[in-house]
């Protein structure tokens, strides 16, 4: 709600004389850590911690292939399976960016995030004399609910207590932002304001909601948000319906497979029809992270190398060529590989027109998307 209204929300909070309590064990952190604080120029920033997920550590390459069993794997706390997949693609965190934003009343440039891998410290605040306050205890949901409950009093509870003489070593890293693409989109998000909040979270449960039925891999996660982002127009100071608006825009278009890539013709700007040449195109559209490819041009053997090359496993269409297209990378089309990608012959001379070929291609692969 805050992610997506936060404005809204805090305006009528405010009108009602209301108190908005934060139950998320990193914003209960940071009610708890500026309990005391009068003044709101006194805080130089805030600082949210982050488990830093399953995934830590990991290179894009290395993200290529993780599955649904992967993703749902967290070091250290318990989760449902959305914001469990959020946790590991750390868009759960950008999130937070923009709930700590309004909850209270700080700009982006004053909300930092920190990957602590043991969950001690919940999060921090950091003054303008540059001490911190922080708020430290177990991996335990209890404890922030339970003081959501009885604030502003404190009363025994059911949470696990900390042992400090036993929990090792506290580490503290940056976030890789250009592995962890969501949460780049989140902070872009955070600093542009307006929709852009309702626009994020609505192409982010989408496409998590596809990643977890087995529709698309984890790295199209952020490639759907971004295409989201970069075509659901953005508004300053919306209404409660232009957010909603927002909201179901940006989920159709997470929905909408990328734009297919289409390449007929010989490509004349690459040079003589070589080997090489043809490679590096296949190479080239895998960087462009297609739904599909559609090629009608020859020497497609070189170009569905560099696809393989560039680490595309979608639908490869073609009109022409023969059976060995199919038997040469039958290693890269086996199950054993986790491809989803499929070659489909288009070997008959009926299909002439660009419409028809493309009408069998949909039914044959069930992408949706524009030339």
């Amino acid at each position: 709600t805050l992610v997506c209204g936060g404005e809204l929300v805090m305006e009528e909070a405010h009108d009602f004389g209301a108190e908005i309590l934060p139950v998320d064990s990193e914003h209960s952190a940071l009610f708890q850590s500026l309990q005391g604080n009068r003044d709101r120029g006194e805080v130089k920033r805030l600082i949210l911690t982050c488990s830093g997920g399953p995934f830590f550590g990991k290179t894009t390459e290395e993200l290529q292939h993780v599955t649904r069993e992967d993703a749902l794997h967290n070091p250290n706390w318990s989760m449902g399976a959305k914001i469990t997949v959020d946790s590991a693609s750390l868009m759960n965190k950008g999130l937070e960016v923009i709930e700590a934003m309004h909850l209270y009343h700080m700009p982006a440039e004053k909300v930092s995030i920190v990957v602590h891998r043991e969950s001690i410290i919940h999060s921090l605040v950091e003054y303008c004399d540059n001490a911190m306050i922080a708020q430290l205890g177990s991996a335990d949901m209890r404890l922030p609910i339970q003081y959501a409950l009885t604030w502003p009093r404190r009363v025994p509870g059911p949470a696990k207590e900390l042992d400090l003489w036993n929990c090792g070593p506290l580490t503290f890293a940056h976030p890789d932002l250009d592995t962890f693409r969501c949460l780049k989109l989140a902070l872009d998000a955070a600093r542009t304001g307006g929709t852009a909040g309702a626009i994020l979270n609505g192409a982010n449960e989408a496409a998590v909601a596809q990643f977890l039925a087995g529709k698309i891999r984890f790295l199209e996660i952020a490639d759907k948000v971004q295409r989201a982002m970069e075509t659901v127009p953005v508004i300053q100071n919306p209404s409660l319906t232009q957010v909603l608006e927002a909201d179901a825009a940006a989920r159709e278009a997470s929905r909408r497979g990328l734009p297919l890539v289409c390449v007929l013709g010989h490509m004349g700007e690459l040079g003589k029809e070589s080997e090489k040449s043809h490679t590096e195109l296949g190479s080239r559209l895998a960087a462009l992270h297609p739904s599909a490819v559609f090629w009608k041009g020859g020497r497609e053997h070189e170009v569905l190398s560099g696809l393989r090359r560039g680490g595309y496993e979608g639908s490869f269409a073609l009109i022409g060529g023969d059976d060995s297209c199919r038997k040469e990378f039958g290693a890269w089309l086996s199950p054993e590989n986790k491809s989803r990608g499929a070659v489909v012959l288009f070997k008959g001379s009926r299909l002439n027109r660009l419409e028809d070929a493309l009408a069998v291609f949909r039914s044959l692969t069930g992408e949706e998307g524009a030339l």
